[in-house]
């Protein structure tokens, strides 16, 4: 597998064409390398991350970086990626966290054999990870609010999908829409439901509350648990039915270009991957028990500015030579 190197993040304004640094002369790699290992081949967000820790390879490199992810997403698979990885070499790990309770296991026995672990996107609790790059859950639970209230300005009623139950994550973003949506008195809730995160449950609570109150101006969901392993051939909502969720990835892009999703809370995934790589080597130069954390910025998307969100992404996913 073809070796990476360490450099400087390369930063631009969003939708703006970036040009790529020319590389610069290096030695030879330190002994050991870095894993930076996917949720699965198939998540779009893999791209970016793998793009993003591309971008910041080129110049004065440390470690070698080994690139990996699974097939297609599944936790067992991805665990039994990193197993394989790991050898006495591995000095650290940057890994998209895909199911945290299966994955945390894992990662504790690597930390105690010294691996500099960083998590990307999912947080696992309680282990003393290096680094994090993912999510403010706070400030996405109160984007989430903002994007309702812009939806339904001169008011409605609503119903909520959250996941309170699960972990303090996902507490903190419906905790966070809550406090929101005081803002706007005008807009009713007339129901909290927390699903679990289950998408059949959750599919089917909209199905019988809907049928309920027709009147409904709108349901709430703090993730998209609705609109995921729906059948094609079966309407994913009601017929009038809205959703405001997050994130906007490219999943939801076709129920946001219909009006189905009329916002959603989206992420600029463009520094994650660079500064997850640039964490991990930091801990494994420095201390391995400094956490280091990076957040990604927040941007609403809705059908008038769908267009443009599409063309950031597919920006952020494109490989280093291919910046222009």
């Amino acid at each position: 597998m073809a070796a990476c190197i360490v450099c400087a993040a390369l930063t631009a304004p969003m939708g703006c064409k970036r040009e790529a640094a020319a590389p610069a002369e290096r030695g030879p790699f330190q002994k050991g390398f870095i894993g930076f290992v996917g949720a699965g081949q198939d998540d779009p967000v893999w791209a970016i991350l793998k793009a993003g820790a591309e971008r910041f390879a080129g110049n004065s490199a440390l470690l070698e970086v080994r690139y990996a992810a699974p097939a297609i997403l599944s936790p067992d698979q991805q665990i039994a990626l990193i197993r394989s990885m790991h050898d006495s070499g591995m000095r650290g790990l940057c890994v998209q966290v895909f199911d945290a309770k299966a994955l945390r296991p894992t990662l504790a026995e690597l930390i105690t054999k010294g691996v500099a672990v960083v998590t990307m996107i999912q947080s696992i609790e309680p282990l003393a990870v290096s680094g994090h790059v993912g999510f403010d859950e706070q400030a996405a639970g109160r984007a989430v609010a903002e994007a309702t209230i812009q939806v339904l300005e001169s008011g409605g009623h609503i119903m909520v999908l959250h996941a309170s139950s699960l972990n303090r994550f996902e507490r903190d973003r419906f905790e966070a829409f809550s406090a929101g949506l005081k803002a706007a008195p005008q807009i009713e809730r007339w129901a909290e439901i927390d699903c679990g995160g289950e998408p059949f449950r959750a599919r089917e609570e909209i199905k019988a509350r809907s049928a309920r109150f027709p009147n409904l101006s709108a349901w709430v969901s703090m993730k998209p648990w609705p609109l995921l392993a729906w059948s094609p051939d079966v309407a994913p909502l009601p017929a009038g039915c809205r959703l405001i969720t997050c994130p906007a990835d490219p999943a939801l892009w076709p129920f946001i270009e219909s009006g189905l999703c009329p916002a959603a809370v989206g992420f600029n995934y463009y520094e994650m991957g660079s500064k997850a790589l640039q964490f991990c080597q930091v801990a494994t130069q420095v201390d391995a028990q400094s956490h280091r954390e990076y957040l990604a910025p927040i941007r609403l998307v809705f059908p008038a500015n769908l267009a443009e969100y599409r063309n950031d992404w597919a920006s952020w996913a494109a490989p280093p030579a291919a910046v222009q």
